[in-house]
């Protein structure tokens, strides 16, 4: 029998897919695969009417929790969006915020 799927698993997987595509998570496969780890994604946070966005985790499933090596935040009206980039914002442990993409990648942009 096959399980069918509902909205939220599918939107969820369309925007894993999406993040898969960026720079960031290229860079951090190639170090996992190095390691004999698999990406993972986890769904942090499901949109509410009063907080209408996704936040994702990307990592990997470490030996005792998920390592993340990525936060993702999205509004859910933009998941559908064929460039997300514009869009997404990255938790940057050090500011204590989430930034928009383009600042994040100008502020931890290899020296």
């Amino acid at each position: 029998m096959i399980h069918p799927i509902n909205e939220s698993e599918w939107i969820e997987g369309q925007l894993a897919n999406k993040f898969y595509k960026l720079h960031e998570v290229h860079v951090v496969v190639e170090q996992l695969h190095r390691l004999n780890f698999h990406l993972s994604t986890m769904v942090v946070k499901r949109p509410t009417p009063d907080e209408p966005y996704y936040i994702v985790d990307v990592g990997h499933s470490g030996i005792y929790r998920f390592e993340t090596r990525y936060e993702f935040k999205i509004m859910k009206v933009d998941v559908n969006k064929i460039d997300i980039k514009p869009y997404v914002a990255v938790w940057d442990g050090f500011k204590g915020d989430y930034l928009p993409l383009y600042k994040y990648r100008k502020i931890h942009r290899p020296k």
